[in-house]
């Protein structure tokens, strides 16, 4: 008889990873993730922080701008100010004319009212040399 002998051997065991091994396979992997996370929150912070450098910037120009603007309405106003005193001036000096003129307007109208009247008008060539009369229409 012939019998065949087999031998059995045992089929090779797959270990995996110990506990350790386990442990530092999750670590690394824990810190990948960490890494990235903190890249995605670095690249969020820059395009933040640009975003709040152009505010800035935009908003410096803007307050200059308005700075200006104000510190032109300030000169116009001093201006506009400078001129109204001016004008008042003008004004009261015009006023003091006006009241000299009246004081001797009327001084002149009591004059001429104290005066005879003449008894007749001026004829000929003596009427052109006499007081001047208001031109004729």
């Amino acid at each position: 008889m012939n019998l065949r002998v087999h031998e059995l051997t045992p089929a090779p065991r797959v270990v995996g990873p110990g506990r350790r091994e386990r442990a530092y396979l999750e670590r690394t992997a824990e810190l990948e993730r960490a890494q990235a996370e903190a890249a995605r929150a670095l690249e969020r912070l820059t395009r933040e922080l640009d975003i709040a450098e152009r505010i800035e910037r935009g908003s410096a120009r803007l307050v200059d701008r308005l700075e200006a603007a104000v510190a032109g309405e300030r000169e116009l106003k001093l201006r506009a100010e400078e001129a109204q005193k001016r004008l008042l001036l003008a004004l009261g000096a015009v006023q003091r004319d006006n009241q000299a003129l009246r004081s001797e307007v009327a001084r002149l109208e009591a004059r001429a009212r104290a005066l005879p009247e003449p008894l007749a008008r001026p004829r000929g060539l003596a009427r052109l040399f006499s007081r001047r009369s208001a031109p004729r229409a």
